[in-house]
């Protein structure tokens, strides 16, 4: 409007920033100047993804419209996240900003022992598990235990330190080892002493 200088205002409701023109020389015909507002990610499970936030609406003044991140301890990003976490999403426009949270939960990868044996008397073997779950290149860290023994029998696979970073749970299911009897293929057998008939039964301690 020739004559007319737009007195742009900004205002905040919900999740909108609203802009009208408040110049009162009764000359503005076109008091609207648009609106915008935030739309945040919907909760959802770490995926290795940016979480992005979105508006939608338009502005007619110059003053331009941004969104910017931060933890939910208030720390800035630089970009959205990927991590899993809580997080605020914020839209600003002419010194007006409205926010919202959205949250990315960790991933559940399954970790399943594998279960192995070995002969009484050898060395434990290596003891291995197969996980299913972890996405990209991201990997888990430490190793699984067993419950200490050394005698014929089955023993527990454990847990232990195997863990994951903070994008994933791990959803954890053991095995067992088993000691085998070690198989006896010769052994020189002596006698404690000798025996005297009697024509009886007799017992002899074997060394």
């Amino acid at each position: 409007l020739t004559g007319h200088i737009h007195n742009w205002s900004y205002s905040v409701s919900g999740k909108t920033i609203t802009v009208s023109c408040e110049n009162t020389d009764g000359k503005c015909k076109e008091p609207d100047g648009g609106s915008v507002s935030l739309t945040v990610p919907a909760d959802r499970e770490y995926n290795g993804q940016q979480a992005e936030a979105t508006y939608t609406g338009s502005l007619k003044t110059t003053d331009p419209v941004r969104i910017s991140y931060a933890t939910a301890e208030g720390q800035p990003l630089n970009d959205a996240p990927v991590d899993a976490g809580s997080y605020t999403a914020c839209l600003h426009a002419g010194g007006k900003q409205v926010e919202d949270t959205f949250t990315i939960s960790p991933r559940t990868v399954t970790v399943t022992a594998a279960a192995c044996g070995k002969t009484y008397g050898d060395a434990d073997p290596e003891l291995t598990y197969a996980a299913d779950g972890l996405l990209n290149d991201d990997s888990l860290t430490g190793e699984l235990k067993r419950v200490a023994g050394e005698n014929v029998g089955t023993y527990a696979i454990e847990q232990n330190t195997l863990s994951a970073d903070k994008n994933y749970t791990i959803s954890f299911t053991g095995a067992e080892l088993t000691i085998h009897a070690k198989p006896i293929t010769e052994a020189d057998v002596q006698l404690n002493g000798s025996l005297t008939y009697t024509g009886s039964e007799q017992t002899q301690a074997v060394t």
